[in-house]
Formats: structure tokens, sequence, C-alpha cells
């Protein structure tokens, strides 16, 4: 259904809808997310294409100390994040016709367990 594609270009996604899932899921699942944005928004992301080719990408945005240090934001640091078993909202962008309603379900259906 979906393959993890991590050097699919993310260029011109949209994002289309969010999703709430572990982090750590995610790391036990697909491996390290690819690293964060310059802009210090994103502390990782993944990246997966459909079997047409079509490119969807999850991330967090703005959840981590890497955004925002100061101690009143309460945030966590970036190592802190990946390793939580706290259901978290993800973002999801995509590019093409990517049914995002089951690209969810087949991300959270096939997270290890």
């Amino acid at each position: 259904m979906f393959t993890l594609t991590p050097k699919a270009s993310t260029a011109e996604t949209t994002q289309r809808g969010s999703l709430r899932i572990a982090p750590r899921d995610l790391v036990e699942r697909f491996g390290p997310p690819l690293p964060a944005s310059g802009d210090r928004k994103v502390s990782g992301s993944y990246t997966f294409t459909d079997t047409q080719g079509n490119v969807a990408t999850v991330y967090d945005w703005k959840a981590t100390a890497l955004y925002d240090e100061r101690p009143e934001a309460d945030l966590p640091t970036v190592k802190a994040f990946w390793v939580s078993t706290e259901p978290t909202t993800f973002c999801v962008a995509a590019r093409g016709g990517v049914d995002i309603w089951t690209f969810a379900r087949w991300l959270r259906a096939d997270r290890a367990h």
C-alpha cells in the first residue's frame, strides 16, 4: 500500500490533515526519522510513497524544544519526544492522489506492537 521512501521529494506537498500516534511507534516501525528542518519547526519526519508514486509525509510541528527552548514553553527535548509512548498530533502532508484516511489507517495499523 505505502512504502517508506526517505529520498522522495516532499516539494509541493500540502498539509491535508493530522493524526495522533506515539512517536515511539513510528520509530519502532520505521527507524529514526529524517533530520530536522532548517527552520527548527520540525524535529523529524517520515516520507512515504504509494504504488502510483504519490507522496505522503508525516511530521511533528513545533512540538519540541528544538523550536522553542524557553522553559515556559514546556516542550520536550527532541530525544524525549521521539521515545515518548504518549500519542501526539502529527501533521500529514501529501502530493498527488493520496487518500489521507487510508494512509492514516494504514500507518496506525502497521505500527510495531
